[in-house]
């Protein structure tokens, strides 16, 4: 059995989300406290702003990137929310197909592999946050069939927050 090991990057959007809590804990109670000053409108776009970011990080990266994966020979487990989330069980076999995209950041470009089941991600694996991605990978190519490698695309990043 090959189990995901998380790199020390997945940090980053606990941090990220711990800041972005407080500042929004902060603003709302500003804006709601009442005071002789009325609230300047720049605050009201920076609430908006550190909402999506909240979302973004926690339903986006943390529920389906940041996940502990386990494969054996014809199951594949998954946990969401760095493992603390509810546990997925898939037949390796239920799988259609697997693909690739590249995301580009800063640091590099990282690989993410998407398991699709009916024309729907179902898991995400991501260089990124996984210590063990190519070994993950190597196991998911014995079983499921590669059809290549996806365009990144923000706008489809964006939708699969929500899905």
């Amino acid at each position: 059995m090959i189990k995901s090991k998380f790199k020390f990057w997945v940090f980053l959007p606990i941090i990220l989300l711990f800041l972005t809590t407080i500042l929004l804990q902060q603003i709302v109670y500003n804006i709601f406290t009442p005071t002789e000053y009325e609230t300047p409108i720049f605050i009201y776009f920076l609430l908006i702003i550190l909402a999506y970011v909240w979302i973004w990080i926690f339903c986006g990266e943390l529920r389906t990137k940041a996940v502990v994966v386990e494969i054996d020979e014809k199951i594949l487990y998954q946990r969401n929310y760095l493992g603390f989330g509810t546990i997925k069980i898939f037949e390796l076999s239920d799988f259609d197909e697997f693909i690739t995209c590249q995301l580009p950041s800063r640091g590099g470009t990282y690989e993410y592999l998407y398991l699709i089941k009916n024309g729907k991600k179902e898991v995400k694996l991501s260089e990124f946050y996984h210590r063990n991605y190519i070994q993950l990978k190597h196991r998911i190519t014995k079983t499921i069939k590669y059809s290549g490698n996806q365009p990144f695309s923000m706008l489809t990043e964006i939708k699969e927050i929500f899905v």
